[in-house]
């Protein structure tokens, strides 16, 4: 009779093991409902959609003190790719300074209106840092971070957009061809290049990462022809909001 049981061999166990989390991920991705960017932000379609934006003092929830400083210089960039008019955000920070506002949660109750009046902008984005964990472990490391992302109507208040989005940054791997010294290599050079991860590459990658949900704005070529794109993952838009 032949042998039913499953091959011993630890190699052919773990070739097993990843081809399961691939499955099983694949799987999960499958499942997770989308919407196109016209059902998720309405809004943003419409004749009050935002031209002018002006980006307030991250909300650090995190453990990272400087990440809120180096988030707020990356963000101007990637948002004017989508076709905004950001108010610099240098300006926007030294007035904010003057009236002793250094994180956004200061703002957070006050009436949106005042930001039109203020700066002459339609809309008010506020970014909350969930996240901003650096993790140490035997044979590497990673940055993990979480943002969240508001945008808020000046003129009606409204929600115009709303996302949650997380990566995790590792970095690269030796491979020598030595099993021990890579590990030793590895555990080494994970613990330096995390412990100096720089904030601004990180963020940077977020908002590329979430930007791609938000649709096009005036200054964009193909504003308003981007509707029908399916790249809202709905469970991120609701967690956002809660």
């Amino acid at each position: 009779m032949p042998n039913s049981e499953l091959p011993r061999s630890p190699q052919v166990w773990r070739l097993v093991q990843g081809l399961l989390v691939v499955l099983i991920s694949g799987f999960g991705a499958a499942c997770v409902p989308m919407q196109t960017k016209q059902e998720a932000f309405p809004l943003m379609f419409t004749e009050g959609k935002p031209q002018t934006i002006v980006v307030v003092p991250a909300i650090n929830e995190s453990t990272a003190a400087d990440a809120p400083d180096y988030l707020n210089v990356t963000v101007s960039k990637p948002l004017a790719n989508q076709g905004f008019y950001i108010v610099p955000v240098s300006i926007a920070a030294d007035i904010f300074r003057d009236e002793g506002v250094v994180d956004g949660a200061q703002l957070k109750g006050l009436p949106p209106a005042l930001f039109l009046e203020t700066f002459g902008a339609d809309a008010v984005l506020f970014i909350t840092i969930n996240k901003w964990d650096k993790n140490f472990y035997i044979i590497g490391s990673n940055v993990t971070v979480e943002l969240e992302y508001l945008l808020l109507s000046t003129r009606t208040e409204e929600v115009l957009w709303a996302y949650k989005g997380a990566i995790v940054v590792s970095p690269q791997k030796s491979n020598s061809g030595n099993p021990i010294a890579d590990l030793v290599a590895n555990a080494i050079s994970s613990a330096i290049t995390t412990a100096t991860t720089r904030y601004i590459d990180v963020a940077g990658r977020v908002h590329d990462s979430v930007l791609v949900t938000m649709p096009y704005g005036r200054y964009h070529p193909k504003a308003g022809k981007d509707g029908s794109m399916k790249t809202v993952a709905t469970k991120q838009v609701s967690e956002a909001l809660e």
